[in-house]
């Protein structure tokens, strides 16, 4: 802001002038003085800038409240789906505490360890097997034709579950 001096005239024409000649030269609006074309197009592309930025907020605000949702329905099916999970593990773990439970069940009623794993106890069922093959041979009766198929059938057993073993511990030996 320019600072006007009283030097000059002694009755302060001088900066009475030079004030005037500053107002004159102002780019501003005077009080009562009608807007330029330039002032009027100037207001009109400021309003235009404004109403473009506020309609873009209202679409990222609309684009923004669709994502929210869809995220919101997913979340839900999500939770839905958690849910059906959630009690499909709480029964296999019943199931599983289950089968456990009869298998120490029969452990104890048939004397056999269980403490030393599946594996072991396929390879003891095959031993059995084998050594009762052994017994047979040369028995020609209908039980030990029965007692074959058994040991058949036992081998098979064996065979399938060391695969199921293999396919539920790939990095265990059976």
């Amino acid at each position: 802001m320019p600072i006007y001096s009283t030097s000059g005239a002694s009755d302060g024409s001088d900066t009475a002038e030079a004030i005037r000649g500053a107002i004159r030269r102002c780019q501003h609006r005077t009080t009562g003085d009608e807007p330029t074309s330039t002032e009027e197009a100037a207001v009109l592309v400021e309003r235009a800038r404004n109403c473009l930025g506020i309609a873009e907020l209202l679409l990222d605000g609309d684009n923004q409240a669709r994502y929210a949702a869809n995220y919101l329905a997913d979340a839900e099916r999500f939770a839905d789906e958690a849910d059906r999970y959630l009690s499909l593990a709480i029964d296999a773990d019943d199931a599983s505490e289950h089968a456990i439970a009869e298998a120490h069940a029969l452990s104890v009623a048939t004397g056999e360890d269980a403490d030393g794993g599946i594996a072991l106890l396929i390879d003891e069922a095959v031993d059995a097997a084998n050594v009762a093959s052994g017994r047979l041979r040369g028995e020609r009766s209908a039980d030990a034709r029965d007692l074959r198929k058994a040991i058949k059938s036992i081998r098979e057993d064996a065979t399938r579950l060391r695969v199921r073993l293999g396919s539920a511990n790939p990095g265990e030996k059976s």
